[in-house]
């Protein structure tokens, strides 16, 4: 896993966003766009992903004031996140990451998700500034509920 100060890993993944589906995109275009969040989330149309995700939606404009650049990541399709975009109306891209290589380079693989599922993302947080990690936060439990507040304190720093 990724620690703070680690340089961050790039990854080829696709973007979605209220106009777009299946972008090609490369992490790095994120991180030269300034300070990057990523939410990692496990999966579209489930109950915290999509509580958080709509939570994120609600704060956008004080993260735009912080200067920090939002981008949620799950291995969902392009499609499915496309629809859960609009379903949410959420106001910042989701990456898709199917080939599992954003969440296999940043160590976040979680291989037993509801004791079934396997190589989906554990939800987690991380900040990039200048292609380095400066916040982090995982959570071994998908049912925790990121901490936006501690985040939001991180990016004011």
């Amino acid at each position: 896993m990724v620690e703070i100060g680690d340089t961050a890993p790039n990854a080829k993944v696709k973007l979605s966003d209220i106009d777009n589906v299946n972008i090609d995109f490369e992490l790095n275009q994120a991180y030269e766009k300034g300070k990057t969040v990523l939410y990692f989330f496990p999966a579209a149309f489930t109950g915290v992903c999509s509580s958080s995700s709509c939570s994120i939606r609600d704060d956008i404009s004080d993260f735009k004031e912080l200067g920090a650049n939002i981008y949620g990541i799950s291995v969902d399709l392009p499609f499915s996140q496309k629809v859960f975009i609009k379903t949410n109306e959420l106001n910042y891209p989701v990456l898709s990451d199917w080939n599992k290589e954003a969440i296999t380079g940043f160590g976040i693989v979680d291989e037993n998700f509801a004791n079934f599922f396997r190589g989906i993302a554990k939800r987690s947080l991380f900040v990039i500034d200048e292609n380095k990690i400066t916040y982090k936060w995982v959570a071994d439990n998908p049912g925790v509920f990121p901490p936006f507040d501690e985040l939001k304190s991180h990016l004011k720093s």
